[in-house]
């Protein structure tokens, strides 16, 4: 039941490169049988490292798992696919165990993507708390230049290519915004009152939140990281 070192952003690479260039997910903590897992997933520029507060407090007879992906070259439309293949794997080697997804920022945006997969498409775990962190659910209005790169030379620039997926006015953030997932999965969003990247009144964000049902906590005194130890000891 050892806690191992979550991976740091080489290391992460390193992952996803033996992978095919696909994200997979990282045990680093084995559990017992039929008592549930919880899986992390990191914004960008990040890596399972920078979310590790999020299982501050999680026992040590369930599994933690984190998402291992390329956060910085690669669509998110398909980063959410190797996730949510990702998901429908571990969900069909454990038909029982309850699922639990810690997600930050564009991890998050990212996440409700992949669920809405797994919906369409079959495999969908039986029961889910998802909870998202500072989530980046209405987008970025920098971000919408970024569709104006090429998409070979937008694989080439750091995040360029996750740019293209985070913009306001993007296909990704229209898909975002009529998504709603079916009614095993139970969302919670979490952020901080002092975060001056997410916009919680901004009416997309709403949109999205309303169509999860979600509900939203606000966290006095947090920013955009911060919030990453406060909402791990409150779960």
């Amino acid at each position: 039941m050892e806690l191992r070192k979550a991976p740091n952003e080489r290391q992460e690479r390193e992952l996803v490169r033996n992978n095919g260039g696909k994200g997979c997910l990282v045990e680093l903590q084995s559990g017992k049988p039929g008592r549930g897992a919880v899986v992390t997933v990191h914004g960008i520029n990040g890596s399972p490292e920078t979310v590790e507060p999020l299982t501050a407090n999680v026992p040590k007879d369930k599994s933690i798992l984190s998402f291992a992906y390329d956060d910085g070259h690669t669509r998110l439309g398909d980063s959410s696919q190797q996730m949510a293949d990702s998901l429908r794997n571990w969900a069909k080697a454990h038909p029982k165990d309850k699922l639990q997804i810690r997600a930050h920022c564009m991890g998050a945006r990212m996440t409700v993507d992949a669920l809405r997969k797994l919906s369409e498409q079959g495999g969908m775990p039986k029961n889910i708390q998802l909870d998202l962190v500072a989530p980046a659910a209405g987008g970025f209005a920098m971000a919408n230049s970024a569709k104006m790169v090429p998409d070979p030379l937008a694989r080439l620039l750091p995040n360029t290519a996750p740019g293209k997926d985070m913009g306001t006015n993007s296909k990704f953030q229209k898909q975002l915004e009529s998504t709603q997932l079916p009614p095993q999965v139970k969302t919670r969003i979490f952020v901080g009152d002092r975060d001056s990247l997410i916009q919680p009144q901004d009416a997309r964000f709403q949109k999205v939140a309303q169509n999860l049902n979600a509900q939203v906590r606000m966290m006095k005194g947090e920013d955009h990281m911060s919030i990453l130890g406060a909402a791990g000891k409150s779960l």
